[in-house]
């Protein structure tokens, strides 16, 4: 980053010298000096427009890698949250195998059930789906094919946890209950829940 600053500054200095030595030779009263000035001003505004174009393009793909970012956070913090869930609280699996059928294990019919914990883990996934629909609903700036494939991700999961007969189960007891009613006009509108 210094050297940044240094450049600059003796890019500045020499300018300021080569100005003064011009003024005092006289030589800018010369025509092909002037055509010389003429030329460099016309170079001078092309590369500043290029420096523009280039900044704006710089700046809408910093904003854009910003939105892809903000909705990997999202995802990551409902995948993590609801695993991390799972991991401390081994005795609810019965659940995790319902929701995301690793290697297709069959649901087990005679599990005693905790339903206080069931209800908690419900919650955390509704709450981190409930601030996935609000910024995909609030954001006007994300680009259309971005939007269509975080839906799609979203989609495919809430199909994998409405398939279980748990998460249903819970989901109706609180969706009356729930704070924000994006989520739940979200998922009457794409799953008819």
């Amino acid at each position: 980053m210094e050297t940044i600053y240094y450049t600059f500054y003796f890019l500045l200095v020499l300018m300021v010298v080569i100005i003064v030595v011009i003024w005092h030779t006289k030589l800018h009263l010369n025509a092909r000096y002037r055509s010389m000035l003429n030329l460099l001003t016309a170079l001078t505004i092309m590369f500043t427009s290029f420096a523009i174009i280039i900044q704006i393009y710089t700046f809408n793909a910093t904003q854009h890698d910003t939105e892809i970012q903000l909705y990997e956070q999202l995802f990551a913090s409902l995948i993590i949250d609801t695993i991390k869930y799972f991991d401390n609280n081994p005795d609810i699996n019965y659940y995790y195998d319902q929701l995301f059928s690793p290697l297709k294990i069959n649901n087990k019919s005679h599990v005693k059930r905790n339903y206080s914990k069931e209800q908690q883990v419900t919650r955390i996934i509704i709450q981190n789906l409930s601030s996935i629909v609000v910024f995909l609903d609030n954001d006007k700036q994300l680009n259309n094919n971005i939007k269509n494939s975080v839906q799609s991700k979203f989609d495919m999961f809430i199909k994998c946890i409405i398939s279980s007969s748990i998460f249903l189960e819970n989901y109706e007891n609180m969706k009356a209950g729930l704070y924000s009613q994006n989520l739940v006009s979200y998922l009457q509108e794409n799953f008819n829940m």
